[in-house]
């Protein structure tokens, strides 16, 4: 009887092991399926997140180095290109333009990066109310191919508006974001809820 009073209490009895493991295993089932289906979601913020961080680079820097930045957009193989105009030739030349290959800063392929995330749109209407989403890169191309997005040392740059989606959503718009880009140089992220857009 004494020992069973003064017994040393250390560790745990496999019932309780076994007792904490299938709570431990019930709280993973629940949350593992809810984790996969917002995967593609985190995915795409990301995505837009890194372009987003990549267009204020280019703003900044237009503006320090006292040259444009150049982002262009390459839909095809869902990739961006970041290109430090040092001579501010782009602009200034003749048609058909071209990107000088010694003026690339980085590349991005959103697809290496972001798993099944792409240039894309779920058919509907454009944030800020302005119509409805006709590319997944409105930017407009000038006397090139690629859409591109231009930032100049005064501050300002060239509008448009880039969307980025899970490859999966053809209608489903929780999962598209939007990066848009005003003609002050003011660049922002938005997010539709499958209603409509916001910040």
């Amino acid at each position: 009887m004494k020992y069973l009073k003064y017994r040393n209490n250390l560790g745990f009895t496999l019932i309780e092991l076994m007792v904490v493991l299938g709570i431990l295993v019930t709280l993973a089932s629940l949350a593992v399926p809810n984790y996969i289906e917002a995967l593609p979601k985190i995915r795409a913020m990301g995505a837009t997140r890194e372009l987003f961080t990549d267009m204020q680079f280019a703003r900044g820097k237009a503006i320090n180095d006292n040259n444009d930045y150049i982002i262009a957009f390459n839909t095809t193989n869902n990739s961006y290109s970041l290109y430090n105009d040092k001579d501010n030739s782009y602009e200034s030349a003749s048609c058909p333009l071209s990107l000088d290959p010694t003026e690339l800063v980085k590349t991005v392929v959103i697809k290496d990066k972001y798993s099944g995330i792409s240039f894309g749109y779920v058919p509907g209407n454009a944030p800020e109310g302005s119509g409805t989403i006709s590319s997944s890169v409105t930017f407009v191309p000038e006397c090139t191919d690629l859409p591109t997005a231009i930032f100049r040392p005064n501050g300002t740059a060239k509008t448009g508006t880039v969307y980025i989606k899970p490859d999966e959503d053809t209608s489903r718009k929780d999962r598209e974001r939007a990066i848009s880009v005003a003609v002050t140089g003011r660049v922002k992220i938005w997010k539709h809820d499958g209603n409509s857009w916001s910040q």
